[in-house]
């Protein structure tokens, strides 16, 4: 299902950023973790984990995912990755549908539109190699309140909740048809 990963490097010019999406690789994945885990600071060693686990394809972990791919997004005028996304698809899935996978911007370049951006690219690249079903999985957490708005400004709807590991907060399943 799909091309390439050197295929799928393209630019999006930006008022405020000029954009680079490059795949994961050997290259970038030490800036790439360090990114990580300063979006997701209490999740950053799970998402390393996945980042180390999709570049290694005798992983045992390739058993369970079909597909997996992650991206950096380079801000070119400063050459730094400012964001982070992905996308991948599990057996036990539908071909025919991808998830969300390790989605960020750091916190000095959220507010302009980088977020949406990249997010748009994501489910761009998604349809583009054959999905018609884009979902991920969020919480109702205030720390993700931000997320929520945008997920509900591009119509990607819940179609289902339920408790999150021992908090007081829902897990909610998205999806946008693509």
């Amino acid at each position: 299902m799909g091309s390439s990963d050197s295929e799928f490097e393209s630019r999006h010019p930006d008022k405020f950023m000029n954009l680079l999406f490059k795949p994961l690789s050997e290259d970038n994945i030490k800036e790439a973790v360090d990114v990580l885990h300063c979006i997701f600071p209490e999740d950053g060693k799970e998402a390393e984990k996945h980042y180390y686990q999709s570049l290694d394809p005798n992983d045992p972990s390739w058993k369970t995912h079909l597909f997996w791919r992650y991206y950096v997004v380079f801000d070119e005028s400063r050459n730094k990755i400012i964001a982070i996304t992905g996308f991948y698809n599990l057996a036990e899935h539908s071909q025919d549908e991808v998830w969300l996978g390790w989605y960020g911007v750091l916190p000095e370049a959220r507010g302009h539109g980088v977020g949406r951006k990249v997010l748009e690219w994501t489910i761009q690249t998604a349809k583009e190699n054959g999905f018609k079903k884009f979902r991920l999985w969020t919480t109702t957490s205030p720390d993700e309140a931000e997320a929520q708005k945008l997920y509900d400004s591009m119509g990607i709807k819940v179609w289902k909740n339920e408790k999150y590991k021992d908090s007081n907060y829902e897990k909610l399943y998205r999806e946008i048809l693509i």
